[in-house]
């Protein structure tokens, strides 16, 4: 009642209402949160999937109308098709304006969800890593399409309750001076970034021989070595072994001829080779892994078609371009000469052993005497070869392939060996054959496993052969000297891989146009069945698999360590070619994030 007036008013509660129309936005609100999470995990799982396929995301029109709007807007598309809550936001997104919703599809958006993704992928690594405690590291540079210089650095780390060893990419840099110091100040960046203790806990780092990265003065390696001497500097060992095949395959005339002939093979209408076929392409004979070794067996295995192709060339193209006629007729000619074909069967034969252990040392999970003892078995292989019988079943290996071949090859030439005139004091004359058998026997063959061998000694001294000497006493041989019951009493209850690798050969990405079909041809079948090398990561499986971390933490760690040193740096070349794919031709305007 309101006084003065005598009249009588209601009261409405308001307190109803509120909580009435509060629960109302409540439960909208909700179920609002409820429908994002839903769309946003559909969206999750198209960046995932492009990423895990290499397949690029945006397109050149990503507009409702246009037939082709790139992978990422595709899928989204695709998703709608099953997925209602998808199906109900992209109908509410083509409905509405821009300005009204949010779109969570946007290429702003794609570039969130990429980036939150990669986030929780270097959270997980930092926390692995935080446990595991030890690390080494692995660095590379390559330029990308825009020729600017991309540092790719990849972690190695052991997980402690599965001894399992990881290789993971933690960053990529753009870097336009690759010195040594300014490669330091950005691997500090990049530790800082990923919060990586590496003066305490890096004790291992592996690159090529540069000298901005060997270097022992201004070097990376002598940088990082200032601050922790604990970070043992390994060469990696897969470039080590590449640096012994381009020696040996210029080491010689005969050599050179070869694989300077292949090299025109592949750069010289090699398309035109098979036309209409889906069969393998002449490779080219570069300076990048085995790459020699594919090219000799492809032009092998595929003789006829490339010979064919060569006369053709020269018959149709020649009148017109007498250089490419030219070079076709003497390319074909040197092809059908038995000493093309025996100096290629040599080194068929040396190939046959370097290029399962090139595959071997490019693992991931190859510990550091593992490689040594895979090295040095390697040299005792081509030591094994120097000897007669061998070349002389190289050589029926050649007359088989002479035979089954419709060509006919150009035959061994005499030549006349200039005779030198008798110096004072010298009473005999140089030893001399004119037999064109042993000359290349001895001057091209021989010569050849000469070069390896001492190739060998070079690049595969041990620069840290103390450290070598501590990591042998793990391996199972010398356990076996010492009369290690207990050990082998754990291995025998443990299931441990009878083979090197059950997977020998694993798809690896290259720059070059290797690839791992071409190197199954190359590689000898005794390889695929090859003892179990990696001897420290069968010593700490049963050290895992036996409970024994906690009760020899000591072992456990230097176990720990020797695991985690590094042995090359494949891993990080192998993301380079990742690197085409993210930032290709059309992508040369790309800013770095």
């Amino acid at each position: 009642m309101h006084h003065g007036t005598g009249k009588m008013y209601r009261v409405v509660p308001q307190s109803n209402y509120f909580f009435t129309f509060n629960t109302c936005n409540s439960r909208t609100k909700k179920k609002e949160v409820a429908f994002n999470k839903e769309v946003v995990k559909d969206l999750i799982d198209i960046p995932i999937f492009l990423a895990s396929n290499g397949l690029a995301f945006r397109g050149h029109r990503e507009g409702w109308k246009n037939r082709n709007r790139g992978n990422f807007l595709s899928l989204v598309d695709l998703f709608s098709k099953r997925s209602p809550c998808m199906a109900a936001y992209t109908s509410k997104l083509q409905n509405s304006s821009k300005k009204s919703h949010v779109s969570f599809i946007s290429k702003l958006r794609q570039n969130q969800l990429i980036d939150s993704i990669g986030k929780i992928i270097l959270t997980v690594i930092q926390t692995d890593v935080k446990y595991a405690r030890f690390f080494s590291i692995s660095i590379d540079s390559t330029f990308d399409a825009s020729r600017k210089e991309q540092v790719a650095f990849v972690i190695r780390y052991v997980h402690n309750k599965t001894s399992i060893i990881s290789e993971r990419l933690i960053a990529v840099k753009e870097s336009s001076n690759t010195s040594g110091s300014e490669l330091f100040t950005l691997f500090q960046l990049v530790c800082s970034e990923r919060n990586l203790d590496w003066k305490n806990y890096l004790i291992g780092q592996s690159y090529d021989g540069a000298p901005n990265m060997r270097g022992q003065f201004e070097g990376l390696r002598s940088h990082v070595q200032k601050v922790n001497s604990s970070a043992l500097y390994v060469w990696c060992h897969a470039h080590r072994l590449n640096l012994v095949l381009s020696r040996v395959v210029g080491c010689c005339k005969d050599a050179m001829n070869v694989f300077g002939n292949l090299v025109e093979c592949y750069e010289r209408h090699y398309k035109q080779l098979y036309p209409k076929q889906q069969m393998c392409q002449l490779k080219r004979a570069a300076t990048t892994r085995m790459s020699f070794s594919v090219a000799l067996v492809t032009v092998l295995d595929t003789f006829e078609a490339v010979v064919v192709a060569l006369d053709e060339i020269q018959s149709k193209e020649g009148p017109d371009d007498k250089k490419i006629g030219h070079l076709a007729g003497c390319l074909s000619d040197y092809l059908l000469s038995e000493r093309f074909l025996l100096i290629a069967h040599c080194f068929k034969k040396i190939f046959s052993i370097l290029a399962p252990v090139n595959q071997i040392l490019q693992k991931s999970d190859l510990d550091l005497l593992a490689a040594v003892n895979c090295i040095e078995e390697t040299r005792e292989s081509i030591r094994k070869l120097c000897c007669d019988t061998v070349f002389m079943d190289i050589v029926k290996e050649k007359e088989y392939f002479e035979s089954s071949s419709s060509f006919c090859f150009t035959k061994l030439k005499k030549f006349h060996i200039r005779r030198k005139k008798l110096m004072p004091g010298e009473t005999s004359q140089d030893d001399s054959s004119q037999d064109p058998l042993h000359n290349i026997k001895v001057n091209s063959f021989f010569y050849c496993l000469d070069i390896i061998d001492q190739s060998f000694e070079t690049y595969f001294s041990k620069e840290s052969l103390e450290v070598y000497k501590d990591l042998s006493l793990f391996s199972r041989k010398r356990l076996k000297d010492f009369n290690n019951t207990i050990y082998f009493n754990f291995e025998s209850t443990s299931n441990l891989p009878k083979t090197f690798h059950e997977n020998h050969l694993e798809s690896i990405d290259s720059q070059d146009d290797c690839d791992s079909e071409d190197l199954e041809n190359i590689e000898d079948e005794n390889s695929k069945e090859k003892n179990n090398l990696s001897n420290i990561t069968t010593v700490y499986d049963v050290f895992v698999a036996g409970g024994l971390i906690e009760v020899f933490p000591t072992l456990n760690n230097a176990l720990h360590i020797a695991l985690t040193l590094p042995v090359s740096s494949a891993s990080t070349e192998r993301k380079f070619s990742k690197l085409k794919i993210v930032k290709n031709r059309l992508r040369t305007t790309m800013t770095q994030e």
